[in-house]
C-alpha cells in the first residue's frame, strides 16, 4: 500500500542522513491542529530532534535557509523576420511590393516596460533585417524555478518567460503585433540544427500576455506568494 512504501522510503532516507552524518537522531513528526476545526489534521510539521550529553560540547546549528535568488542575465539575439503577414496603410495595386516599418519588441516576465530594437525602414513583403542583441536582467529562484521580482511587503514570483513581439512602427497601421512568440525558460526545446526543422510546433502554447505601460507583464498572469 501507499502507507508501506512511504514509511519505506522514510526510513531509506534516514539511513542516507545518518551515513551522510547530518543527523544524529530520528526525524519527529507532530501533527497540526486549529481550535477552530477541532479533530480535522492541518498538515505535518517536520522537525530534527537532538539529543546531547552535558559531557559534550553541541555542534553549531545546521543552517537550513533557502537558497537566495541569484542575479542572471539573459541575451536574446533577433537575426531577421522573414514572410511577415502586414497590413497596409493605403491599399496597393496588384503587383506592388509591401512596404513596412517593422520594429521587435521583447519582454520578459516581471517587467514594466518592454524592450524595443531599431526600426527596419521599409521592409520588403514582410522580410526585416535586425541583428539586435535583448539584454534581461533578473532574480532567479532556483528552488522554485521562477523570477522574483522584489516588492515592498512580499516578493513576487513569475514563470520565466520571454515575449517577442514583431510590431509596426507606424501606429497608424496597426497597434497590433504581426505577431508573437512566448519561450519559456524552464521548458525550452532543444535547439535545431536545420532551419526547416525549427518549427512553431516545438514550442509549447501560450496566451497573449496583458497589454498596458502600466501593468507587470507575465504570459501567465497567475503571480505566486
Amino acid at each position: 500500500s501507499s502507507g508501506i512504501n512511504a514509511e519505506y522510503k522514510e526510513r531509506i532516507a534516514l539511513y542516507i542522513l545518518l551515513e551522510m552524518g547530518l543527523i544524529r537522531d530520528y526525524v519527529e513528526k507532530r501533527q497540526l491542529t486549529d481550535p477552530v476545526m477541532p479533530g480535522v489534521p492541518q498538515g505535518r510539521l517536520l522537525m530534527w530532534v537532538d539529543i546531547f550529553p552535558f559531557s559534550e560540547k553541541p555542534p553549531d546549528p545546521m543552517k537550513v535557509d533557502p537558497p537566495n535568488p541569484v542575479e542572471q542575465e539573459l541575451r536574446v539575439i533577433v537575426h531577421a523576420v522573414t514572410k511577415v503577414k502586414t497590413l497596409q496603410e493605403i491599399e496597393p495595386e496588384p503587383g506592388m511590393e509591401l512596404l513596412n516599418d517593422l520594429v521587435v519588441q521583447g519582454i520578459f516576465s516581471g517587467d514594466t516596460e518592454a524592450q524595443v530594437s531599431e526600426i527596419h525602414k521599409r521592409a520588403v513583403n514582410g522580410d526585416g533585417m535586425f541583428n539586435w542583441r535583448f539584454k534581461f536582467n533578473f532574480l532567479y529562484s532556483y528552488l522554485q524555478r521562477k523570477v522574483m521580482v522584489p516588492g515592498d511587503i512580499e516578493d513576487t514570483y513569475y514563470n520565466p518567460i520571454v515575449t517577442l513581439r514583431v510590431m509596426d512602427s507606424n501606429p497608424a497601421v496597426t497597434k497590433e503585433p504581426y505577431g508573437y512568440v512566448h519561450l519559456n525558460l524552464s521548458y525550452m526545446p532543444r535547439g535545431m540544427c536545420k532551419e526547416d526543422w525549427a518549427i512553431m510546433d516545438i514550442i509549447p502554447e501560450y496566451v497573449e500576455p496583458p497589454k498596458g505601460k502600466d501593468e507587470v507583464i507575465d504570459p501567465d498572469d497567475t503571480p505566486e506568494d
